[in-house]
C-alpha cells in the first residue's frame, strides 16, 4: 500500500481531528469514502507528521449526477455525525457573530478594502441563528477536498473538524461549487438530494445568513498571512472576498433554492 504524509507544527493542531477520521473509516458506511489515516509520527521536534492512504485522483467536474450523490453523501455523513456525537470526540467552534475579532488585524489596504465589503453586507443580515443544530463535522467540506479515486469519492483534510453549525457547513459547499461552475440547475439538484437523504432537523430558513454572517467576521486569511506568504495569501484573500461578493449577489436564488 502506498502512502502520502503532511507535516504539521505541534501547537494548534488538535489530534481529536485525525481520530474522527480514523472512527469514520471504521464506522461510517456510504457511497462517501473516508480515506484511511494510517498512523502519526510524532518524533520530530514541534510538527507532527501524519501518514495516510495514498489516493491514485483521476479528475472530475461537478454534474447534475455528482451533484445528487454528493448532496446524498453528505446527508448520509451529517446524518452518521449526529446519532454517533456522544462517541465523537472534537472541539466546540463556538461561534463569533460579531465583527470585533477584525480589530485585532493589523492595518492594511487589504484590510480596508475587505471590512468595506463586510461592513456593508454584515449590516444587511439578519442574527445569526444561535438555536441552529450543531454536530460533529469536517468544516472544510469543498471540492478540492474530495478526491476521485477508484471509482469512488474518498473525503480528505480533517484538521479543521469541530462541533459546529451544520448549515454553514452545507452553504459553504454549494457556494465552493457554485462560485466555480456557475450552475443553477447543480444547486437545486445538491439540495435536493441532501433533503431526500436528511434525517435531521435543520432551519433552513437560517442556513444562508448564518453563512453571510460568519464570512463576514471571520478574519481568514488575515490572522494566516506571516505563515503561508503574500502569494498564498492574495490568492485566498481574493477568493473570499469573491465568494463573499458573489453569495450576497445570488442570495435571492440561493435562499430560494434552500427553501424548497
Amino acid at each position: 500500500m502506498k502512502y502520502f504524509a503532511k507535516v504539521v507544527p505541534v501547537k494548534g493542531f488538535d489530534i481529536s481531528s485525525f481520530a474522527f477520521q480514523n472512527y469514520l473509516y471504521n464506522n461510517f458506511n456510504s457511497g462517501l469514502k473516508i480515506c484511511k489515516p494510517i498512523k502519526i509520527v510524532t518524533e520530530k521536534a514541534n510538527t507532527i507528521e501524519l501518514v495516510y492512504e495514498y489516493l491514485q485522483e483521476k479528475e472530475w467536474h461537478m454534474t447534475m449526477s455528482t451533484a445528487s450523490a454528493l448532496g446524498e453523501y453528505l446527508a448520509e455523513l451529517h446524518n452518521f455525525c449526529f446519532e454517533k456525537r456522544r462517541e465523537i470526540s472534537l472541539p466546540d467552534k463556538t461561534a463569533v457573530v460579531a465583527m470585533g475579532k477584525w480589530n485585532e488585524i493589523e492595518d492594511s489596504d487589504d484590510k480596508k478594502i475587505a471590512l468595506t465589503i463586510r461592513k456593508a453586507i454584515y449590516e444587511n443580515l439578519k442574527p445569526y441563528d444561535r438555536d441552529q443544530i450543531r454536530i460533529p463535522v469536517h468544516r472544510d467540506f469543498k471540492m478540492h477536498n474530495i478526491v476521485f479515486a477508484n471509482g469512488d469519492y474518498n473525503l480528505i483534510d480533517f484538521d479543521f473538524a469541530a462541533i459546529d453549525n451544520v448549515g454553514i457547513e452545507i452553504a459553504s459547499f454549494i457556494i465552493d461549487f457554485f462560485y466555480t461552475e456557475r450552475n443553477e440547475q447543480h444547486v437545486i439538484e445538491f439540495i435536493s438530494a441532501y433533503k431526500k437523504a436528511s434525517k435531521i432537523k435543520i432551519n433552513w430558513e437560517s442556513v444562508l445568513n448564518d453563512y453571510l454572517v460568519y464570512m463576514c467576521v471571520n478574519t481568514f486569511p488575515f490572522y494566516m498571512r506571516e505563515k503561508i506568504g503574500e502569494t498564498n495569501f492574495k490568492q485566498l484573500y481574493n477568493e473570499r472576498n469573491g465568494k463573499l461578493n458573489f453569495t450576497y449577489i445570488n442570495k435571492s436564488f440561493l435562499y430560494e433554492s434552500l427553501q424548497r
